[in-house]
């Protein structure tokens, strides 16, 4: 963990059409294993150790992207602290009750990047 309170591990978070068909392909091809599901978002862990993958149902995933998700032990702390360095987020931090806290910002490129808070442990 850093004095940011990152905890080691990076979910890479893909826009697909079907959760449930995505989440099976990367069983089927990539040997990863389904760690969780619920309406729209799937979850597989990778061979890596630390990598997840969050599988998000959009209707054309193309323009979806990719986002690297930083798993956080607190992220209201965390929030604040990137803050303070000039990092601009994205509104609100979401919550997703019983399932994760979530905080979406940028990169100088415009590149998404988010931080994750686990509600589930």
């Amino acid at each position: 963990m850093t004095d940011l309170g990152f905890k080691g591990t990076v979910t890479l978070s893909c826009a697909v059409r079907s959760a449930p068909a995505a989440a099976q392909w990367y069983a089927d091809k990539l040997a990863c294993t389904q760690l969780f599901a619920t309406d729209g978002w799937a979850e597989v862990q990778t061979p890596v150790p630390g990598v997840t993958i969050g599988l998000g149902e959009d209707r054309d995933p193309a323009l979806g992207g990719h986002c690297p998700v930083f798993e956080v032990v607190d992220i209201v702390a965390t929030r604040r602290a990137l803050e303070s360095r000039g990092v601009e987020f994205e509104g609100e931090t979401e919550t997703l009750p019983g399932l994760v806290m979530l905080a979406r910002f940028h990169d100088l490129d415009g590149n998404a990047l988010m931080l994750s808070q686990s509600l589930t442990n």
